[in-house]
């Protein structure tokens, strides 16, 4: 395995993978086809790193083995965004029917193995992280929008905008999608017009860990 800092999906590079080695440097490779790579797979990268604006997602964790790498533990916790939110409280998962052909389900299989879950989690993980990316992309428009919502509202989309691997950012796709049911507008758009005329409280919509940030962010905005 090729030890690392960090692997993200840059959007000005959408066929490849930004990756930051142990020792500081910056590699890039092609996402596709999902194999274990080496360093000959490589070219060098020399743009901004991918942490400095445009909100590049972090490759998630479950994916890294497929490559062949390996995340450096670093002191303070897990890699941000890497993971996903547990299942609420209250919520089971149920069986559901899906067709792959046998080549299919065995390209599955393999690739869940490498990246050391179940097949079932594999593809949940794999499907869900797309619908992420599609959600964030459309917080950020409202983020740039006027909008009928309470200020304090506005204020919180622009900061999930800024800050899409946040606490709070996952806890707000995760109740648009479970308590909300994924309100969508005729047009197809996310719908969050259940927000026109709630209070806004900080407390109910910004994770306790983000709170000062977002008071910070909030001042910032006046």
């Amino acid at each position: 395995m090729i030890k690392i800092k960090g692997a993200w999906y840059v959007k000005s590079l959408p066929e490849s993978v930004v990756v930051e080695f142990e020792d500081g440097r910056m590699a890039t490779f092609y996402h596709s086809p999902v194999k274990k790579i080496t360093e000959a797979d490589c070219t060098p990268y020399r743009g901004l790193h991918p942490t400095v604006g445009d909100n590049n997602p972090a490759v998630p964790d479950y994916m890294l083995p497929l490559y062949g790498l390996e995340v450096v533990k670093q002191h303070g916790g897990s890699r941000p965004g890497a993971g996903r939110p547990p299942l609420p409280e209250g919520e089971v998962r149920k069986a559901r029917s899906v067709k792959f052909s046998d080549a299919e389900w065995e390209a599955v299989k393999e690739m869940a193995t490498m990246a050391g879950i179940s097949t079932s989690e594999f593809i949940r993980m794999r499907a869900l992280e797309s619908t992420d990316e599609w959600l964030l992309e459309q917080i950020r428009q409202v983020a740039n929008d006027q909008t009928d919502f309470d200020i304090g509202f506005n204020n919180l989309f622009r900061f999930m905008a800024k800050n899409p691997d946040s606490a709070t950012t996952r806890g707000f796709i995760e109740y648009h999608r479970v308590e909300m049911n994924d309100p969508k507008t005729p047009k197809g758009d996310a719908d969050f017009t259940y927000l026109i005329g709630k209070e806004f409280i900080a407390e109910h919509w910004v994770a306790a860990e983000d709170l000062d940030k977002f008071q910070e962010f909030c001042e910032a905005q006046e």
